[in-house]
């Protein structure tokens, strides 16, 4: 039906330890806000955003001290979909491209995004 979904196995759940939750955070708009006590090679991110009238709306990832490499996931609301920018993600060799798939909300609706680095 073209929606963009997918769902997990539950028994990821019994790899998780040390969890950390952030709840009720507001960024302004061309904000970058580090997340405090979230770092690591292996996360599960879960986030709900309310875009309100955000134009776009992302997270970067796996970044590097200097802030010269890492991942983009974003969502852009004119084009109603969810990209992942690699062309950042390493120094050296590797893919670099933006890859995008259609994810339309509804108005008023939140982005719910579930991401796993490893």
């Amino acid at each position: 039906d073209g929606t963009l979904r997918q769902r997990p196995v539950p028994e990821l759940a019994a790899l998780r330890y040390q969890p950390r939750e952030l709840r009720d955070l507001t960024i302004t708009p061309d904000a970058s806000v580090t997340l405090p006590g979230i770092a690591g090679n292996s996360l599960e991110l879960a986030f709900t955003l309310h875009l309100g009238q955000a134009t776009r709306v992302g997270m970067r990832g796996c970044a590097s001290p200097g802030g010269e490499e890492y991942t983009e996931i974003a969502y852009e609301v004119a084009s109603q979909a969810l990209t992942v920018d690699t062309r950042h993600s390493s120094l050296g060799e590797g893919n670099k491209v933006i890859e995008s798939a259609p994810l339309p909300l509804a108005k008023d609706e939140a982005l719910h995004l579930r991401i796993f680095i490893d």
